[in-house]
């Protein structure tokens, strides 16, 4: 998978959890995370990776409530701020 692609589904992997929100969050948006993230890791994207890792330990504190869901959005932006530079240096 090149860069582009890679994040074109990162793209739009966000923008799926951004509209359906935290709360409705499925397992399997964070399994094509898992792959995205896997990806990643093949191409040393290693910011990706830990902001991926991050974001995913963070959606499952929220539903075990030992996170607050500010703290969840927040990783999210995090790492939509990364896709948004690596795709900005891209072009």
């Amino acid at each position: 998978m090149n860069i582009k692609l890679l994040f074109k589904e990162l793209e739009l992997l966000l923008s799926d959890i951004a509209f359906t929100g935290i709360h409705n969050l499925q397992p399997v948006t964070l399994q094509k995370l898992e792959d995205l993230k896997r990806w990643m890791h093949e191409l040393s994207m290693m910011e990706g990776v830990h902001l991926i890792n991050r974001f995913i330990e963070s959606v499952y504190a929220y539903k075990d409530g030992r996170k607050k869901v500010s703290e969840v959005t927040s990783d999210l932006c995090a790492l939509e701020l990364y896709q948004k530079m690596i795709t900005n240096n891209a072009n």
